[in-house]
């Protein structure tokens, strides 16, 4: 357990220790790498991109099934690029990007499901919570300072909700309100 929060910390810290981390812990015999669908239900949102006069380049973030797309098209060559963030074993749910597009998060329902917090400029889980709740959650959303996520979780049989804050900066896996 010690280990497994030193190395969250790692991450936090220092983004490319993210990126090796990842790369090496993929082990996927599919890599998607374009998709012709999205889920409008739960919508999509421009990226803020502060090098945009640098790279000429929008980004657009939405999720199809169990995975988060990143879209970026360049206004001057038109050409497209999708990334996808693939971690999620059920449809994702809800996903929240921060007011500055450096961070995403996507949260999804059923059994196994996962809160995942994504460093948006490499493209990797930073942070996230196996089993946050029985049977999942609904809706997440950053916090406005972006150092809290808060999320609501899928109504159980009596049709009740739990609504948590989780400081996912902290590295810490317990939410710190519920």
């Amino acid at each position: 357990m010690t280990n497994n929060n030193q190395t969250r910390f790692q991450i936090l810290r220092n983004p490319n220790k993210s990126a090796d981390i990842f790369e090496n812990h993929i082990d996927s015999p599919l890599k998607p790498l374009w998709t012709f669908g999205w889920n409008c239900k739960i919508g999509l949102k421009s990226i803020l991109n502060e090098d945009f006069n640098e790279t000429n380049s929008l980004q657009i973030f939405f999720v199809t099934d169990q995975i988060g797309i990143v879209l970026e098209f360049n206004t001057i060559n038109k050409e497209k690029n999708m990334n996808m963030l693939t971690g999620h074993r059920n449809y994702i749910s809800s996903f929240d990007v921060n007011p500055d597009g450096c961070w995403f998060v996507t949260v999804d329902k059923g059994d196994d499901s996962m809160l995942i917090v994504w460093n948006s400029s490499l493209r990797v889980p930073v942070f996230s919570v196996l089993s946050p709740f029985k049977i999942g959650i609904s809706i997440v959303k950053f916090s406005i300072d972006s150092q809290y996520v808060i999320t609501i979780s899928v109504a159980d049989t009596n049709g009740e909700q739990t609504i948590s804050i989780w400081e996912w900066t902290s590295g810490n896996e317990e939410s710190i309100c519920m």
